[in-house]
């Protein structure tokens, strides 16, 4: 459920600007927006697609509402993956990459008090981690039509006799 003192609808717009929403942490670190920018420019260079980040100053009563959160910021501003973080805690959702590797990476993402690193770490992990089904599923048909074509060879050599 997402809490009431949450208003999804700034953070979508803010999301949408730019894909970085910092809240009272911009008051404090002034350059962190245009840092954290530069990782979701980074996220889609590296293929991982339309990353947003969110940085929350409160922390719900529960923090399973951050993934709900989370969830809601995917369906509102089509990213691929959105990341939530507040002081406590955080969440990561992508319809893209697995849940493994989101939750290996969110390890570090949620322990590193320094935010613009814990970003960054979590760019280069799923990046390293990313697997290309489309790439695998075609060297997949290859090796199928490799082997059919050879057994085919060696059938037909051995009968033809």
């Amino acid at each position: 459920m997402i809490p009431d003192d949450v208003d999804i609808s700034e953070l979508v717009d803010e999301l949408n600007a730019d894909g970085v929403y910092v809240g009272s942490l911009g008051d404090k670190y002034p350059r962190m927006e245009d840092q954290l920018i530069a990782v979701t420019e980074k996220a889609q260079e590296q293929g991982i697609g339309d990353m947003r980040i969110a940085f929350l100053d409160q922390t719900p009563a529960h923090t399973a509402d951050l993934r709900d959160i989370a969830q809601e910021l995917i369906n509102r501003t089509g990213a691929d993956l959105v990341l939530v973080r507040n002081p406590v805690s955080g969440a990561v959702v992508s319809d893209d990459i697995s849940r493994a590797t989101l939750e290996a990476a969110q390890h570090h993402f949620l322990a590193d008090p320094d935010y613009v690193r814990a970003a960054n770490f979590f760019v280069d992990y799923v990046s390293s981690t990313h697997v290309s089904w489309g790439i695998v599923a075609v060297l997949i048909f290859i090796a199928v039509a490799v082997v059919a074509a050879g057994t085919w060879f060696v059938t037909r050599r051995l009968y033809s006799k």
